[in-house]
């Protein structure tokens, strides 16, 4: 119909064509005292009103009437704040193309409310008091101070029924989100209760999306995840949470999204980048001054456990509990007093330890704190002369935790400890490898791209204790725990059809991206805004698709090298380092400090030499060692035999074709564009671009790339034409991989950082389906990648066999080189 007419009108001699209609676009506002259906925002009288819309430069109008307000950019729209808001008529926002549309209405005065809430805090009695006589349009705001004043008194059942009921009859979504949240962080950390706490979490995160209180409920579900252990969701609700309140200038909300963000990064062991968040958060009001103090002082205490060179955190817990006390809240108090009673054991300092202990338990100390006031009384038993485990485990008897949390684990952890101290091996063996299992769990949890290697630093720890429990008697069954634990670092893309839509999913949006990042340099300004919200858009599905699809597995590595081979596994122990050394005859045994790895091998000299390869596996502190080229009486390891790094990961599909040659992609290489593969397609300078490669890469049975690589975890990447760059998901989403893959570039086979196992271009290879992949482990000179590579080409393969022998030659010739940068790499 619309479509005739418009001929009609043209027909009929119109010239003046009409624009399309706006399309409605949904706006997000704070602000309202209340939020009635439609929606319809009721306004109290000298109020700020903020609203957050998708459009660059919005125009705004009331009932058709432009208004002044302050518009600001912030995340792909605009901030509008109206200050005072009106409170009635209808708020017209659009532009680009897009409206939208909110009612305002006033909202009733509720002074009694207003003097109750002032005086929640210091005077409950008279708090209620105020709002006991209260009917009518303030009826629900006073039934809403009254289940939190139940809740402040401790009566929790009382309290949750009561917002309960206020939640089951509102028409207000305001409160009905408020009163969510409130029973949700009850439920999570005073009166603990894990499936209703879900349950909750679940129908707060389905509601309307358009009003703050989905920003808190966010951030309450992702605190809730980070509770139980679920780092992955955590990090995308604290994200979400943290966008909704700079989108909507939330201050406080703010604060609260980076102190919950840097509980995160603590988690995931970026202890640097936690600190720096929490040392910038300040606040006016005690009660929170003593929270950030406490999160400071509490992330500081886990961070110096680890490193004594890590900021004292003694003068933030000891300012958090000045705070705690002025604030005047007992739990508070309390919190502060076992955070001080931990670091005073820390410093082996008992008496202070056993005092704020004492006093902690007379402020009265609510559930979350009690779980780690029960785990410091073991620790303090345990570290008793003689120490007494059973205390320690009448103490740890009465943690109660979610079978994921991370108090879970460490109960476990504390427990072996007891049953240790009370001479019982086997049930200290128990209940470590309950912790190990609890942590195998968890590693599935944790996001792949942001800190995993952190997170599985610590939570290792029950392996190693296990190491060094059995490696004295066992050795064989020590070598299997520590193969476990360093396999963790390896990831897995689950199987089946929707794994591979998953892959196919990402491969078609990195296509998109290329396309329209290309596209924007040719678009008018006018084309720009919408230009990057779908950038923005296909961006964020990018990484959900990734953070979906990447399992991090542990795969089961219970068997030892291959046949013919000798197997060197090198662990941390609880107390010092393990290298297990197996072959034909069995696995044996040493143990000393990692500053000697060579003293450790030495024992196997003999046992090495007559072994056709040589498999490594070793944890963070020494996966980054060039064991290969250690020297034991005068010569390096790959003197005696090949050596090739192992890395778990489940089998990948491999291609099948002519080999692929990528030449000086940046045009920097000069020595590189001689290189000759007899029967390879190649990729020359300006041909070999990201998408070029992507393409030729699943059936390319052999890659060898001569250009520049750049090593940073999960955003790893081969420099490749045009600015463009092959990144770590790039190379693992691939459906098939090259059989073999030699990187003639710096950092290509990088495989630990700052003592922790590391995702980087070799893994992601191996990850997709490679077989061998052979690179280096830092910045080498272009001259030596191109010996090397020359070298490797000269022979009939490209595997550890022939990289033994260009390096041995190498150290021949020129033994200044860096010849050792070089490694071969298998799954």
């Amino acid at each position: 119909m619309r479509r005739a007419g418009l001929l009609i009108a043209l027909f009929v001699g119109g010239c003046t064509r009409s624009e399309p209609p706006p399309e409605p676009t949904p706006l997000v506002f704070a602000g309202c005292a209340r939020v009635l259906p439609g929606p319809v925002c009721a306004v109290a009288p000298e109020t700020s009103l903020t609203v957050w819309a998708r459009i660059d430069r919005p125009r705004v109008r009331l009932d058709g009437r432009p208004l002044q307000n302050a518009v600001e950019p912030v995340h792909g729209g605009a901030r509008v704040t109206l200050t005072p808001a009106p409170t009635s008529g209808e708020l017209q926002i659009d532009g680009e193309g897009l409206r939208g549309t909110l009612r305002l209405s006033p909202a009733p005065a509720c002074p009694a409310v207003e003097r109750a809430r002032g005086l929640r805090r210091a005077d409950p009695a008279a708090a209620r008091a105020q709002i006991e006589p209260i009917t009518g349009p303030c009826a629900e705001a006073a039934a809403s101070l009254r289940a939190r004043l139940e809740l402040d008194a401790g009566r929790f059942a009382e309290g949750l029924a009561a917002l309960a009921r206020v939640r089951a009859q509102t028409t207000d979504r305001r409160r009905w989100f408020e009163d969510g949240v409130a029973a949700l962080y009850t439920l999570t950390w005073r009166a603990p209760d894990d499936a209703a706490a879900q349950a909750l979490a679940a129908e707060l995160l389905a509601a309307d999306d358009r009003i703050a209180g989905r920003a808190r409920a966010a951030l309450h579900a992702g605190q809730l995840a980070l509770e139980v252990g679920d780092l992955r969701r955590a990090r995308t609700l604290i994200g979400e949470a943290a966008t909704r309140a700079e989108r909507l200038g939330i201050a406080r909300l703010s604060i609260l999204t980076r102190q919950a963000s840097a509980r995160v990064d603590q988690a995931l062991g970026r202890f640097a980048a936690a600190d720096r968040t929490l040392a910038t958060i300040t606040d006016d009001d005690p009660c929170r001054r003593a929270d950030a103090h406490g999160n400071l002082g509490w992330h500081r205490l886990r961070w110096w456990a680890m490193d004594r060179s890590a900021p004292d955190p003694g003068p933030a817990l000891r300012e958090a509990l000045s705070q705690a006390q002025a604030c005047g809240q007992a739990w508070r108090v309390a919190n502060a007093r076992v955070n001080l009673a931990l670091y005073a054991e820390q410093r082996g300092d008992r008496a202070a330890a056993r005092t704020h202990l004492d006093a902690a338990q007379a402020e009265g100390v609510p559930p979350f704190i009690a779980q780690w006031r029960a785990l410091l009384e073991a620790r303090y038993a345990l570290s008793a002369t003689p120490p007494d485990g059973a205390a320690a485990r009448a103490a740890l008897a009465t943690i109660d935790a979610a079978p994921l949390s991370e108090m879970a684990w460490r109960a476990q952890v504390e427990a072996g400890r007891a049953a240790l101290a009370l001479g019982d091996r086997a049930a200290a063996e128990a209940r470590w490898r309950a912790a190990d299992a609890i942590a195998a769990r968890q590693q599935a949890l944790v996001p792949v791209h942001a800190g995993r290697g952190g997170f599985l630093a610590e939570r290792d720890r029950a392996a190693r204790l296990l190491v060094e429990l059995l490696a004295p008697t066992d050795p064989a069954a020590a070598a299997r725990v520590a193969r476990q634990s360093i396999a963790r670092l390896g990831l897995g893309l689950g199987g089946g059809a929707d794994m591979s839509a998953r892959r196919s999913r990402y491969r078609a949006l990195r296509l998109e991206l290329d396309t329209a990042h290309r596209t924007l340099r040719t678009l008018p300004a006018d084309g720009l805004p919408a230009a990057r919200r779908r950038i923005e858009q296909l961006t964020a599905e990018a990484e959900q698709v990734l953070d979906a699809g990447f399992t991090a597995v542990a795969p089961v590595v219970e068997h030892g090298p291959g046949p013919g081979a000798a197997e060197i596994v090198l662990h941390r122990g609880a107390e010092a380092h393990w290298l297990f050394f197996t072959d034909g005859d069995g696995t044996r045994a040493a143990r000393g400090p990692l500053s000697g790895p060579a003293a450790l091998l030495k024992p196997f000299v003999d046992a090495m030499g007559r072994a056709a390869l040589i498999e490594i596996r070793a944890d963070g502190p020494s996966a980054g060692l060039d064991l290969h080229a250690l020297m034991i009486d005068g010569a390096p390891l790959i003197a005696r035999a090949p050596v090739v790094y192992r890395f778990a990961v489940p089998a990948g599909a491999v291609a099948d074709g002519p080999a692929l040659l990528v030449r000086d992609p940046r045009g920097d290489l000069p020595a590189a564009r001689s290189l000759d593969v007899p029967g390879a397609a190649v990729l020359h300078q300006q041909a070999a671009t990201r998408a070029a490669l992507a393409q030729a890469l699943p059936t390319a049975a052999r890659l060898i790339y001569a250009g520049h690589g750049h090593h940073d975890g999960w955003s790893s990447a081969l420099a490749l034409a045009g600015g463009t760059r092959l990144t770590v998901p790039d190379i693992a989403t691939l459906p098939r991989a090259p059989e073999t893959v030699l990187l003639a570039g710096c950092e290509t086979a990088v495989g630990a950082r700052g003592g922790r196992l590391e995702i980087g271009l070799a893994h992601a290879f191996l990850l997709a389906g490679s077989q061998r992949v052979i690179g280096a482990t830092r910045v080498v000179p272009d001259e030596l990648a191109d010996r090397v590579t020359r070298g490797l080409l000269a022979g009939t393969t490209l595997d550890a066999a022939a990289l033994r022998r260009v390096q041995l030659r190498l150290r021949a010739e020129a033994p200044e080189s860096d010849w050792a940068a070089f490694r071969v790499w298998r799954p």
